[in-house]
């Protein structure tokens, strides 16, 4: 693949840079919104470090679509999503039955026969 910033032939043809590209997309309006993303994932962060003390995480994650005509033409579609710090973050784990359901319990673990206690005896004996 040709290096095009060493190409004379192809100077002047438009945004070598991803930077200069996203500063062109929809007049600038595209590079103001990613920068007003970044601000607010960076308070966000700020904001969850001090009142936790721990240290946080947060994303922007940016998708570009380029579709390329035969004529030239290129449409250029974009979407942002954000994953700010802090929430309701967990995890679990569970057991696909064979008829489509969901169990937390281990089916191939055998349950234990438990029996209930008398606490009368056991407090009297304390």
């Amino acid at each position: 693949m040709p290096d095009h910033h060493d190409d004379d032939r192809l100077r002047g043809e438009g945004a070598h840079s991803f930077s200069v590209f996203a500063a062109q997309l929809e007049d600038g309006d595209f590079n103001l919104r990613m920068s007003q993303q970044l601000h607010k994932v960076t308070k966000a962060l700020q904001t969850e470090v001090r009142s936790k003390a721990i240290e946080q995480e947060a994303a922007i994650t940016l998708t570009l679509k380029l579709k390329l005509s035969p004529s030239g033409l290129l449409s250029i579609a974009y979407d942002s999503k954000l994953k700010l710090p802090g929430g309701a973050k967990g995890s679990s784990v569970a057991y696909a039955t064979p008829g489509g359901n969901v169990t937390f319990s281990n089916p191939r673990q055998k349950e234990l026969g438990l029996r209930e206690v008398n606490t009368n005896r056991a407090t009297k004996e304390a």
